[in-house]
């Protein structure tokens, strides 16, 4: 009986590990297919996203720690996405050395919507989940993030 139970575990697990396999380069793909549609790069509509779900004074430094790219890259992501009109560097009020930057929220609408229904169907996807199996969901992408 304990042997069955390990052969499930396992095939569970490998199950698991297949399907992430295969989510992973979906997810990119899918990235890469919007950010083309926007003539954008797709390090530049991630960074976005970062950007927009940050709550809070977004500086390139916090930009660089959401995102774990370099300085340099960060730098050239900025210039790329101010150069679009997605946002603006305002000088810092504390030190003209700095700027903090600022989102064109009327400008991030289009780029939103490109993934308006991905997240309907993903909400109803989650929801069709009991809410147990939300809090292991939840507990297993928490997880996943923080291996990263």
């Amino acid at each position: 009986m304990e042997i069955e139970k390990k052969d499930k575990l396992h095939t569970r697990t490998a199950e698991i590990s297949a399907s992430f396999q295969k989510l992973v380069p979906a997810l990119v793909l899918q990235n890469e297919r919007v950010a083309k549609k926007l003539g954008m790069l797709a390090v530049d509509v991630q960074t976005l996203h970062l950007m927009v779900l940050h709550q809070g004074l977004l500086t390139p430094s916090i930009v660089a720690a959401l995102s774990e790219l370099p300085p340099s890259t960060v730098t050239r992501v900025l210039d790329r996405l101010e150069a679009q009109g997605f946002i603006r560097r305002l000088p810092d009020d504390g030190d003209q050395r700095k700027y903090r930057i600022e989102l064109d929220a009327r400008k991030i609408a289009p780029v939103r919507a490109m993934f308006d229904d991905f997240a309907t169907d993903f909400l109803a996807f989650t929801a069709s989940f009991g809410a147990q199996d939300q809090v292991v969901i939840a507990r297993f992408m928490n997880g996943l993030v923080s291996l990263l």
